[in-house]
């Protein structure tokens, strides 16, 4: 139990999150549909519009298969590759970390191109009820391998990014079209973000927005993940901060700490990759999240603060 008492010891809190077999709009989530059929199904991302709820996540036949990055809308039957989306026709890239965002009444989605040596890229395009081709955000200042950037609407209206957490957070905003974006604001570094990385993409309650952070931890060179809840607010116009932390670490359980003797990341121990997250119009959050490459998980929490 090594790991466990590192965690106790380092985080002076951890929570086991409650896993659910929940039903939404008369059916259960498509990803755990899915994944009940044999699919091997991790990472979710899921989002609730009028007609129902539109979820994104990865897919494959067997764990040491590449994953595909699935689609389910309110209107699909079943679910759908995104690479198959016609509005995808011309896209010839990976398709790795597939998260929803919402902008006004559309839902969108953003995904990376996965590990490319020498760089990757990130992209962005319109799901629901639309749909547009993919096209790729850039910042001069963003790192060779990307994962995430955190998209969402400010008090304004307006389209923002975060872009990372650990050193200080950058808000951008969209240039022309076709040109790179650019920094609007940069907040000071805060103490418990730090070594932190984003999971899921921000969503907004009751006046603030809410985002799921990764803790990347090594243990005989290999990584684990470990995930908790924060919010912040626009605190002035386009002036972002007020961080607070919303949860304890949270992790699957202590067990699942240990990881799978294999894995198809070499580097991998475990992973509770929280991807997804959607308020449930009571003050809590529904969670969705990846257990080590391995499995999908619907949870419920309601942040302690």
């Amino acid at each position: 139990m090594a790991c466990a008492l590192v965690l106790k010891k380092d985080f002076k809190m951890i929570a086991r999150l409650q896993r659910l077999e929940s039903v939404w709009a008369g059916r259960p989530p498509a990803f755990l549909k899915r994944q009940a059929m044999g699919k091997v199904v991790y990472n979710p991302s899921f989002l609730r519009v009028e007609e129902g709820w539109v979820e994104v996540w990865r897919e494959a036949a067997h764990w040491k298969d590449d994953a595909e990055a699935m689609l389910m809308r309110p209107t699909d039957e079943e679910p759908v590759a995104l690479r198959a989306l016609s509005t995808f026709s011309r896209y010839r890239g990976r398709i790795a970390d597939p998260k929803l965002w919402q902008r006004g009444d559309g839902i969108w989605v953003t995904f990376n191109t996965g590990w490319v040596r020498g760089g990757n890229a990130i992209f962005v395009a319109q799901v629901w009820p639309g749909l547009t081709e993919p096209m790729e955000v850039r910042w001069t200042e963003q790192m060779k391998l990307e994962k995430n950037w955190g998209f969402f609407e400010n008090a304004a209206g307006e389209l923002r990014s975060l872009y990372g957490v650990a050193s200080g957070t950058s808000v951008l905003e969209p240039g022309a079209e076709g040109a790179a974006w650019r920094e609007v604001f940069r907040a000071p570094p805060v103490p418990g973000l730090a070594r932190r990385s984003l999971g899921s993409q921000p969503v907004a309650w009751r006046g603030r927005w809410y985002v799921t952070v990764h803790l990347k931890l090594k243990f005989n060179g290999r990584r684990m993940y470990v995930g908790q809840l924060w919010s912040f607010r626009e605190v002035a116009p386009d002036e972002y901060g007020d961080w607070k932390r919303e949860s304890p670490h949270l992790i699957h359980s202590l067990g699942a700490l240990w990881g799978h003797r294999e894995n198809r990341n070499k580097h991998l121990l475990s992973c509770v990759y929280l991807s997804g997250l959607a308020p449930d119009g009571a003050g809590g959050f529904w969670v969705g999240y990846g257990l080590n490459d391995r499995g999908a998980h619907l949870a419920h929490y309601r942040p302690v603060t």
